[in-house]
């Protein structure tokens, strides 16, 4: 939820310093999920599979890191930064809420 709040905050930021402010809040939010997701890998996994799925997320990690650098800087250089910050939490904010 961390995550989910800096970027909706982002998206609807007035000036560039609160921007900055809430990418750290979001910042912080995804070093939560990505602590959380070895933690419970570890604890949940036997030892011969760990490796393989640790191996495969953070494969899929780097690559999203990567890419999402890609495809954001075109989408912000055709739409600007408001837009995308704030659609960036919807895919996550709906994962997020378990259904009924």
């Amino acid at each position: 939820m961390v995550f989910v709040i800096g970027s909706f905050l982002s998206g609807a930021a007035s000036s560039m310093d609160e921007p900055i402010l809430f990418r750290v809040l979001q910042g912080r939010g995804v070093g939560g999920l990505g602590a959380g997701e070895f933690a419970l890998g570890s604890a949940l996994l036997p030892p011969r599979e760990r490796v393989t799925y640790q191996g495969r997320v953070a494969i899929v990690m780097g690559v999203g890191s990567f890419g999402g650098l890609l495809v954001g800087s075109v989408i912000t250089g055709h739409l600007g930064w408001s837009p995308p910050a704030c659609r960036a939490a919807a895919p996550l904010r709906s994962a997020s809420d378990p259904p009924r």
